[in-house]
């Protein structure tokens, strides 16, 4: 049952996240390193035992490798959060009125879409899920040691599984050729940051592959994160990254001098930019084109801020 939340805001459906889990800073560290340790322990001690059979010592080494993989991405994550809060801190005391200097790596001049970045957090799904279940795809239909209540009953959880670790690998594949057919696209700032209040005014700056593209639509949203708790019974729940839509708006292309133009209002009472708080705020433009073959769509974040905001 879902934890009754009375905060504001349209939750957003099949939306990446910035944060990507709940878990940051020292506790992804230390949980990275147990979850490590599992793993390498674990290979270690099969591969110790002369008794066991080698199609099991591959199997058990593929599911700690899952451990392993896993444990050094949480590592990392971690480790990333800890150098961007020390940084944050840092100029934050040095720039106490402008936090577009301190809470992102912000190029004044533009930014990239998020291609490359859909890939990777994809792929790296794909190959994780697909580890995770490959020992239990052998017990299943390969080993023959089920009895067939066994199978049925495992095969069916297995093959529920597996339909979800297929669409993951189909949500890389259509990342993957999405940047194939269209590149990097790029926006660039007419100016820097954008303010509340004001109007934001960007140029999309189509490469060589954006051949065929129809009708350019943009919408510019405000999302805000949040860490939600939801209780699968009275003893047990899990706390999960939600987007929250505070804002959106509307817009089609125009010609401008320095290529497609989209340009918003901004309003005076939005909520500022906070990208290096966990859970973040932060506002995005979602270009979107039909197309021959493939549609056209990429998102791009945006430096809206107020004035001394914190």
């Amino acid at each position: 049952m879902e934890t009754p939340n009375p905060a504001r805001g349209q939750r957003l459906s099949d939306h990446e996240t910035v944060s990507g889990t709940t878990v940051h800073g020292w506790p992804s560290v230390g949980f990275g390193v147990l979850l490590v340790a599992a793993g390498v322990g674990t290979s270690m001690l099969v591969l110790a035992d002369s008794s066991v059979n080698a199609t099991t010592v591959y199997l058990t080494l593929v599911a700690c490798s899952t451990f392993v993989v896993g444990g050094l991405a949480l590592v990392t994550h971690g480790a990333a959060g800890l150098r961007r809060m020390s940084v944050l801190r840092r100029e934050r005391v040095r720039h106490p009125e402008e936090p577009w200097r301190w809470d992102h790596r912000w190029d004044e001049t533009g930014i990239q879409d998020d291609t490359r970045r859909r890939i990777t957090l994809w792929g790296y799904r794909a190959l994780l899920f697909a580890m995770f279940m490959l020992p239990f795809n052998w017990l299943v239909f390969v080993s023959g040691q089920l009895p067939w209540f066994g199978m049925l009953a495992f095969g069916f959880g297995t093959v529920i599984v597996d339909l979800m670790v297929a669409y993951v690998f189909y949500r890389f594949v259509k990342s993957l050729l999405h940047y194939l057919r269209y590149g990097v696209g790029a926006v660039r700032y007419s100016h820097f940051p954008f303010l509340l209040g004001e109007t934001l005014d960007v140029y999309f700056l189509p490469n060589s592959r954006m051949t065929g593209l129809q009708e350019l639509k943009a919408k510019l949203r405000c999302v805000e994160e949040r860490f939600e708790k939801f209780d699968s019974d009275d003893s047990k729940s899990t706390t999960t990254v939600i987007p929250y839509e505070l804002y959106s708006d509307a817009s089609t292309a125009s010609r401008g001098a320095l290529g497609v133009r989209f340009s918003f209002p901004l309003p005076e009472d939005g909520h500022p930019t906070k990208l290096g708080e966990r859970p973040p705020t932060y506002w995005e433009l979602e270009i979107q084109a039909e197309a021959p073959g493939m549609d056209y769509a990429a998102t791009f974040l945006l430096p809206v801020y107020s004035r001394g905001s914190a």
